[in-house]
């Protein structure tokens, strides 16, 4: 069986794990299909594939599997929902390779600020125009960065011995499908608008679906003028320090959702399972910042799989057009901040 060819059955059984769990429905889980996109490191190694889920009635759902073992995993995206689909994300490729007098061959994809990625000709880094608004990526404000250069090396360690446990479990001869130790229960906040992002202001396509939950609506460009994201009708990118972050935290409270009781809007710069998931079910939906990039978390599973460890994932709703709203791994890649709102009329828990 050639890798691809594994990776792609690995997949199905992951899918199907999910599905056991209670994260997945049957036909979100669907069928996985053949010819997997590749994307790569931004420092030229493969990172992951992305296979598109085929049966489905709604279009646009996706698996992304880890090609380097210090991502752990081997699952890194589950798609429930979003607005990638494999025929003309292709060709879009087709007319940036056209645009740029290259063959397709000579187009790669690159994960510039992850989950984020870009096309490229060759390695050649000022041609990189973000795949989803077809612009170049504006360096001045997005640094890109490597995820792999960016793990620690205990983080790294921790990935391989988590993606090796996983592939002993499923290379076990005769092993065709997943059992539970125990059953899952799944969690989710409820269901809330999802808003993709302009531009650069995943930050505020994020904070409109935190406002959107709360009942408040929400204009994105008003929102970004508050927050100091639109000067002199330039779009600009949430700085990526704490700081920023508090002012976009200081924003909600005070200026976008006025009549709500905003008790609170925590920054942590720590990332915490058990706080994660307590907010998650006191006060609903939280944006987490990962370097260059902010998305919501709206819910979480954990498991594990007989004799293996525990498998925690969260549930997000990623701003970025061809990410959608997908299950991610909650412990095996890098968070800076987390960001909620404590407000006296929100939901009830579920």
């Amino acid at each position: 069986m050639r890798d691809d060819e594994l990776v792609r059955e690995i997949a199905s059984r992951e899918l199907g794990t999910l599905v056991q769990a209670g994260a997945l429905t049957l036909e979100e889980a669907g069928e996985v299909g053949p010819h997997p996109t590749l994307v790569h490191d931004l420092n030229g190694q493969l990172l992951f594939r992305r296979y598109p889920i085929l049966g489905r009635e709604h279009a646009g759902g996706f698996v992304d599997m880890a090609a380097h073992e210090n991502l752990g995993g081997p699952l890194l995206a589950a798609a429930i929902e979003s607005s990638w689909q494999i025929d003309s994300f292709h060709d879009q490729l087709e007319l940036f390779a056209a645009n740029h007098h290259h063959r397709r061959e000579h187009v790669k994809l690159v994960a510039y600020s992850y989950p984020k990625f870009a096309a490229q000709v060759r390695d050649d880094a000022t041609t990189m125009v973000d795949i989803s608004s077809g612009e170049p990526v504006p360096q001045d404000q997005l640094r890109p960065w490597s995820l792999l250069d960016s793990l620690s090396a205990a983080e790294a360690a921790r990935n391989r011995e988590a993606s090796s446990e996983r592939m002993r479990y499923w290379s076990t001869e005769g092993r065709a499908a997943s059992t539970l130790d125990e059953p899952a229960k799944p969690f989710t906040v409820g269901d809330f608008k999802y808003i993709e992002q302009e531009a650069l202001w995943c930050s505020v396509a994020s904070a409109q679906m935190i406002l959107d939950y709360h009942g408040v609506k929400s204009d994105a460009e008003t929102l970004a003028k508050d927050i100091g994201l639109l000067v002199q009708n330039k779009k600009i990118a949430l700085p990526a320090h704490e700081g920023a972050v508090k002012h976009l935290a200081d924003v909600l409270a005070d200026t976008a959702a006025p009549d709500l009781d905003f008790n609170t809007t925590h920054v942590d710069s720590t990332h915490c399972w058990n706080c994660v998931t307590a907010w998650l079910k006191s006060t609903g939906p939280l944006i987490q910042f990962v370097p260059g990039h902010a998305r919501v978390l709206a819910g979480y599973v954990s498991y594990s799989l007989e004799g293996t460890g525990t498998t925690r994932k969260y549930l997000a709703y990623d701003p970025w057009k061809y990410n959608g709203i997908k299950w991610v791994p909650a412990d095996e890649l890098i968070t800076d901040f987390t960001c909620r709102a404590e407000c006296g009329k929100h939901k009830p828990t579920p």
